[in-house]
């Protein structure tokens, strides 16, 4: 009937961390349950500009920037994102990952059960620590797979 629907999982965000572990239904992790299920800007009442509509995400590090610009500049900071293009085209897994080898007690790595892809993005990316493990792993990424090409991240 053209009107577009979105569902996505309850998941521990905002005042939702505070319930019991065991009120939310998980499954374990695997390739498929770790897609990024898309992306699309979002203008936060805080003035932040977000790469996608969890509430997982209001509690992470991926802002894109402040509110001020026109909505094709935002658009073009989504498609340049260095961290998002991986997230698509690897999944949240790489980066899981990588924060298993190198930072094992963090949350990120120990995580084994989510309720979907956005809980796993949450845990991984709330963390300015586990931005600063990563940004090596994923500029190398687009340098080895692009000739050193300069992106966003």
């Amino acid at each position: 009937y053209c009107i577009q629907i979105t569902r996505y999982p309850v998941i521990p965000a905002g005042e939702a961390n505070d319930f019991d572990a065991s009120e939310f239904i998980r499954e374990s992790i695997t390739e498929a349950n770790t897609r990024c299920p898309g992306l699309e800007v979002i203008f936060h009442h805080d003035g932040r500009v977000l790469p996608c509509c969890s509430p997982g995400v209001f509690d992470t590090h991926l802002a894109l920037a402040t509110v001020g610009e026109s909505i094709e500049h935002y658009i073009r900071k989504i498609e340049r994102n260095a961290l998002l293009a991986i997230m698509q085209r690897e999944g949240l897994l790489w980066f899981q990952n990588i924060l298993k080898d190198e930072l094992p007690e963090s949350d990120a790595a120990r995580t084994t059960e989510i309720v979907s892809a956005c809980e796993l993005c949450t845990v991984i990316f709330r963390s300015r620590h586990n931005l600063d493990i990563l940004r090596p792993h994923v500029l190398a990424y687009f340098g080895r797979a692009q000739g050193e090409v300069r992106v966003e991240l």
